[in-house]
């Protein structure tokens, strides 16, 4: 069967319905995901039945669609430690990862919001990608994801491959929601940015060394002290990411532009110096 017509299994009679729900039990058994959103079409107390049983004892995908279907129709409060459960027995799975991510984001509230960063914890960029982008979305902070301000430094944070500064940004974000949640506006949290008006020369010389590499002049430590602004913070971040590539000769640049207060720099160059990596 390659499709079902959900649309039409919304219109059918109790009796037809039944027809429909025996008819999808093979796909069922074979832990098809269609056969649950089928079933959930079709809200008859057979098929919830069958919906539950998928919920306790299925597999993959069918089970995430039963827990989401559960949620949608009936704001299930099982729903949500299930999807968690399930991320944390999968982080070594990035596609059913990011299929569970789409699934909480779906759903609101701060125990979602906890789930999204449960998949944070993952090693596969995609992933954690995915969750920081929809709890940004959630909150409207995705607004000011702009180069140097700070949501994309949060960005940068949580989707680094050192553990210390993944630790530090995933504390940063609960701390942001906790106040979100207790009634503070987006100027209040600091998360308000706009986009950079013009690039220096300066920040011109790092974004060449970020993409090009070994191919690109290194800046000098004079290049750095003429950045401006928010310039600074994502010369940091893309500085940062050279270091993840164990590119060595940032690690001048980035202790010069603040090693010894800045504890995102002070974090990644001691996971460097250790050889930490998530994962």
């Amino acid at each position: 069967m390659d499709s079902l017509d959900l649309v039409a299994l919304r219109q059918l009679d109790e009796r037809e319905g039944e027809s429909a729900r025996q008819l999808v039990q093979p796909l069922l058994d074979d832990g098809d995901p269609r056969a649950v959103d089928a079933l959930g079409e079709l809200k008859t107390k057979m098929a919830w039945q069958d919906i539950e049983r998928v919920f306790h004892t299925g597999w993959g995908s069918a089970q995430v669609h039963a827990a989401m279907w559960l949620w949608l129709e009936q704001q299930d409060p099982r729903s949500v430690p299930k999807l968690r459960s399930m991320l944390a027995a999968n982080l070594e799975a990035p596609t059913f990862l990011l299929e569970i991510v789409g699934t909480v984001a779906r759903i609101g509230g701060a125990e979602t919001d906890e789930a999204l960063i449960d998949a944070m914890a993952s090693k596969h960029l995609r992933v954690v990608g995915a969750a920081a982008t929809a709890l940004f979305a959630r909150y409207g902070w995705d607004a000011y994801e702009h180069e140097g301000a700070p949501i994309l430094t949060l960005r940068c944070g949580l989707t680094s491959d050192f553990p210390s500064v993944r630790s530090t940004a995933i504390d940063e974000l609960r701390a942001l929601l906790v106040r979100r949640r207790a009634g503070q506006g987006d100027a209040q949290l600091g998360v308000v940015g706009a986009p950079l008006v013009a690039r220096s020369a300066a920040l011109g010389e790092i974004v060449q060394l970020a993409f090009r590499g070994a191919a690109a002049a290194m800046p000098t430590k004079a290049t750095l002290d003429e950045l401006q602004g928010g310039e600074c913070d994502w010369a940091i971040d893309l500085l940062l990411g050279r270091l993840e590539q164990n590119d060595m000769r940032v690690i001048p640049l980035l202790q010069h532009l603040g090693g010894d207060r800045n504890c995102r720099i002070n974090a990644a160059l001691g996971d460097h110096a250790a050889g930490r990596r998530v994962g």
